[in-house]
C-alpha cells in the first residue's frame, strides 16, 4: 500500500502553528511542488501561488528543475513528463524503470538527476532524462523511512529528509559516497517537498500532516520562517515532491554563495 495514499485518507488537515516571529515572506525563487496523486504541478513564490497546472496521469512525484521541469513516475512502469517553467507540457515521457521502487522526490545537479527510493532505502542516480538508474548509496530502512532529497551546489552534496521512525524528524547532508556531513532535527516528522533555494542557500520543506504550510531552515538547522498557502489546502497531503530551479551551467556560483552569506541567519519578514 502506498504511504502517501494512506495519508490522503485523512479528512482533516491540521494547521501548523506559525508564531508572529516565525512568519515569512515566502521563498525568494519559485518553489515547484508535485502532487502526483492529484495529477497537479504547482509553483509558489513569496506569498503567492504562481503555477497551478495539470500534470500527467502517471503519479508524477520525483521532480528535477533546470531550464525545464522534468518529472518521473512514482512506481515501476509509471511515466513522468517534461514541462516549461510555465507548466506547458513539452511532450517528453520519462518512465520509471526501477522494479519494486517508490520514488516521491527528486533533484538534479545539472549532470545527473537523483531520487530517493523509499522501498529500497537508497539514492538512485539517473541521466537527465531519468534513464540509466544506478544505486549511488544505500542507507536502509532499519531506523524508519526517508522521503525527500535535494542537491546542494556549494559542496556537491545531497540533503535527505526523514519521514517516519527515528529519522522522521531528521534532515541530513550526505556526500555523494554516502558519508554523513551534517544533520539537524525539525519539530515534526513526515517531511515532504525538501528543496534547496539556491538563491539564498536555504532549505524549504512541508509536513504531510500539517496542511499547506512550508518552513524555511538554514543549513545548520535554524528555523527562519514559515508560510501558508490556503489555496493548496485540498492538495496538501498529496504534495510530496519539491524543488527549486538549479542555475543553468555558467551561472556564477560564487555570486550565489555570496548571496547565501549575506542571507545567513536572516529572517524573512
Amino acid at each position: 500500500m502506498k504511504t502517501c495514499r494512506v495519508v490522503l485518507l485523512l479528512t482533516t488537515a491540521l494547521s501548523l502553528p506559525i508564531s508572529a516571529d516565525q512568519s515569512s515572506a515566502g521563498p525568494l525563487s519559485e518553489y515547484f511542488l508535485s502532487a502526483g496523486f492529484h495529477g497537479k504541478l504547482f509553483g509558489v513564490r513569496g506569498l503567492n501561488l504562481v503555477l497551478d497546472v495539470a500534470a500527467g496521469p502517471g503519479n508524477e512525484y520525483p521532480i528535477a528543475v533546470m531550464g525545464t521541469v522534468r518529472t518521473m513516475g512514482h512506481e515501476f512502469g509509471e511515466a513522468g513528463g517534461e514541462y516549461t517553467l510555465a507548466g506547458i507540457p513539452i511532450g517528453a515521457s520519462y518512465l520509471n524503470t526501477v522494479a519494486n521502487s517508490q520514488f516521491y522526490d527528486g533533484t538534479t545537479d545539472g549532470v545527473y538527476n537523483y531520487a530517493w527510493d523509499l522501498v529500497g532505502g537508497a539514492v538512485y542516480r539517473f541521466g537527465l532524462d531519468w534513464t540509466s538508474p544506478t544505486v549511488l548509496f544505500t542507507l536502509g530502512r532499519a531506523d524508519g523511512s526517508r522521503l525527500g532529497i535535494t542537491y546542494d551546489e556549494t559542496n556537491q552534496s545531497l540533503w535527505i529528509s526523514g519521514f517516519t521512525g527515528s529519522v522522521g524528524t531528521t534532515v541530513s547532508d550526505y556526500a555523494m559516497d554516502g558519508t554523513l556531513i551534517s544533520s539537524f532535527t525539525v519539530a515534526h516528522d513526515r517531511i515532504t517537498a525538501l528543496a534547496m533555494d539556491h538563491s539564498d542557500h536555504t532549505l524549504w520543506m512541508g509536513f504531510q500532516d500539517y496542511g499547506p504550510n512550508y518552513s524555511q531552515y538554514g543549513t545548520t538547522g535554524a528555523l527562519l520562517g514559515s508560510v501558508s498557502y490556503p489555496s493548496l489546502n485540498a492538495y496538501s497531503t498529496g504534495i510530496v515532491g519539491g524543488e527549486f530551479q538549479l542555475p543553468e551551467p555558467g551561472t556564477p556560483l560564487l555570486m550565489i554563495a555570496g548571496l547565501a552569506a549575506l542571507a545567513g541567519g536572516r529572517w524573512h519578514r
